[in-house]
């Protein structure tokens, strides 16, 4: 990422902690990589209403960081799993506790 300012990645993740107001949002996990940020979003069950809310999400944090590409994932996640069992390198920006 030497072509961005040191701080983009915290001010991005800071960003991405907004999509948390989501109840339906189980976490959140970012992976820099020189050419991107991939972004994968765990949500508790497929639904249109919460993924057309991350993907109008995704186009203003898009608009906001013009200079940045953002490759994001929504993956519904199976109760008895965890975000761990399909993204393992990347690092939790948000994890919402589950009772």
């Amino acid at each position: 990422m030497a072509t961005q300012p040191l701080d983009i990645e915290y001010l991005i993740e800071k960003d991405l902690k907004k999509l948390s107001e989501l109840p339906a949002v189980r976490s959140i996990h970012l992976l820099p990589t020189e050419r991107a940020f991939a972004v994968w979003i765990g949500i508790h069950a497929d639904n249109r209403k919460v993924r057309n809310a991350i993907y109008q999400f995704e186009d203003e944090i898009s608009a906001r960081y013009a200079n940045v590409f953002f490759d994001f994932h929504v993956i519904p996640v199976p109760h008895g799993r965890t975000m761990e069992d399909f993204v393992t390198n990347a690092h939790t920006v948000f994890q919402r506790s589950i009772a």
